[in-house]
């Protein structure tokens, strides 16, 4: 149980963090390609499904190839990206990574404890239970 509360307290902070490093990433002068490296103790704690972590992998593996096109493209410019479509690079990783935190902070209430004893059935109000279904209830 103990493992549990701390997973639920890492989570719970991974989501209260996660707006605040959107917001330092999206209005910072530069984002630089090592920054990736900062997203994934999120994703590793904040328990997301696959699919936003292929997104947000996606989207670094498209910006680093377009980085190096785009450094290429001063040698060669045949050869390399032009500035435009670098640029377009670099909004898709910023939307990724705007998507992959978001979803993070929304998972704050999301986390169950499974080895809860309450039950996930509805509750029946006393009043609607016929006689019989009272009686059972009330016997040890």
């Amino acid at each position: 149980m103990a493992d549990i509360a701390r997973a639920d307290e890492a989570r719970a902070l991974v989501a209260l963090t996660a707006p605040m490093m959107l917001a330092v990433i999206l209005t910072s002068k530069a984002v630089s390609v090592q920054t990736g490296l900062w997203l994934l103790p999120f994703l590793a704690l904040s328990a997301l499904p696959w699919r936003d972590h292929l997104l947000w992998a996606a989207a670094e593996v498209l910006h680093f190839e377009a980085t190096w096109l785009y450094i290429g493209f001063g040698s060669d410019p045949g050869r390399g990206l032009p500035g435009d479509a670098y640029a377009v690079a670099v909004v898709l990783r910023l939307v990724a990574w705007a998507w992959v935190l978001c979803r993070v902070a929304g998972r704050a209430g999301d986390s169950v404890d499974r080895y809860s004893t309450r039950s996930s059935l509805p509750e029946v109000p006393p009043d609607s239970r016929s006689r019989w279904a009272s009686a059972a209830s009330s016997s040890p």
